[in-house]
């Protein structure tokens, strides 16, 4: 019954982790609108990790939960949808190329 229990209390830990993780990944959203970023820039650093299918044993949510989760919180924040799609503000290589050109002359 002890092993039976602690396991049981692990699992529960893990969803509490994994709700704190999500509760980051929200305010991080925020956070990179205020600053005037992309917000969507967190769900595409999610999006190159893979899933490892055992979602219920991590500790953190599978990184495609993460990128629909930060994708439909920046689709229903009008600011936050509005800066995504600013590609003045998005276009991170276009800008980088610019101000870097003057080096190589």
């Amino acid at each position: 019954t002890k092993v039976v229990a602690g396991s049981f209390y692990q699992l529960a830990t893990l969803k509490v982790s994994r709700t704190d993780e999500e509760e980051a990944d929200e305010i991080g959203t925020i956070h990179t609108g205020y600053v005037n970023r992309n917000p969507l820039g967190i769900a595409k650093f999610f999006s190159r990790f893979k899933g490892t299918g055992f979602g219920w044993l991590s500790t953190h949510p599978q990184p495609p939960n993460r990128v629909e989760n930060v994708t439909a919180q920046v689709k229903i924040d009008e600011g936050l949808k509005a800066l995504a799609a600013d590609s003045a503000k998005t276009d991170y290589k276009s800008r980088f190329v610019l101000n870097t050109a003057v080096l190589g002359k």
